[in-house]
């Protein structure tokens, strides 16, 4: 079972949920979903410094080619206050997926059973969505898009791909962390770095060296990623 907050303010075909089992559209989510998966519905005044719980639901099927599923939901009524390290989480992702040990911190397995009258839902086996942030699955479409730029770095023996949305804090943060000067040979403005960053791991990784990031590239590699002025940013 994974557990997502959505916000119905921004995921407003999830505002239109009625109790009980109904049917609904959700587009690229479909994706990132699976029947047994929660889902807490909110919406906030406040920039979410209090959220909103109106609603959980199970999900019951999923129809990736209508791009639509099928929920069983209950209707609650809670005030929740996220973390205040967490805020900036809560919002830039609409449809956050707080890890394993957040859901049972913050008792969001307990509101499920107490909302469908289920105990067992209290000791559900939880998953953590919280890899495809870090390793997004390039084979379906991105939920959350974040812009920033991919980078590509230069020290005597080897180079790194990443991503950022600060290039000058970024170069300090790696020299300071390597003990080693580096050279910025490219960087490019993405409007989904993650995505944008993961092609190109997924491209040079049999020339992976050290790390998750660092690489032995050659010059047909560097003037490759050197021609790529953007990344979808007309899109």
């Amino acid at each position: 079972m994974k557990v997502r907050a959505i916000n119905t303010t921004i995921a407003p075909s999830f505002d239109k949920v009625n109790g009980g089992v109904s049917v609904i559209s959700v587009g690229d989510f479909v994706h990132y979903v699976n029947p047994g998966d929660g889902l807490i519905l909110y919406c906030t005044q406040d920039d979410h410094i209090t959220c909103d719980f109106s609603k959980v639901c199970l999900v019951v099927s999923v129809n990736s080619e209508e791009g639509s599923i099928t929920v069983d939901s209950r209707s609650v009524e809670m005030p929740f206050n996220p973390d205040s390290h967490a805020l900036s989480k809560w919002r830039k992702n609409p449809y956050l997926a707080p890890d394993k040990a957040k859901v049972k911190k913050y008792g969001f397995l307990d509101l499920f059973a107490d909302a469908f009258g289920e105990p067992s839902l209290s000791d559900a086996r939880l998953q953590d969505c919280s890899r495809y942030v870090f390793k997004p699955d390039l084979t379906i479409p991105t939920l959350n898009y974040v812009e920033g730029f991919v980078y590509l770095f230069e020290r005597p023996d080897l180079h790194k791909i990443g991503k950022t949305t600060d290039l000058p804090r970024r170069q300090k943060e790696l020299e300071r962390q390597h003990g080693v000067q580096l050279t910025l040979i490219h960087s490019f403005q993405s409007r989904d770095y993650t995505r944008a960053e993961g092609e190109l791991l997924a491209k040079y990784r049999p020339k992976l060296r050290e790390g998750a990031e660092w690489f032995a590239l050659d010059q047909e590699d560097i003037k490759f990623i050197c021609s790529i002025a953007d990344y979808g940013m007309d899109s």
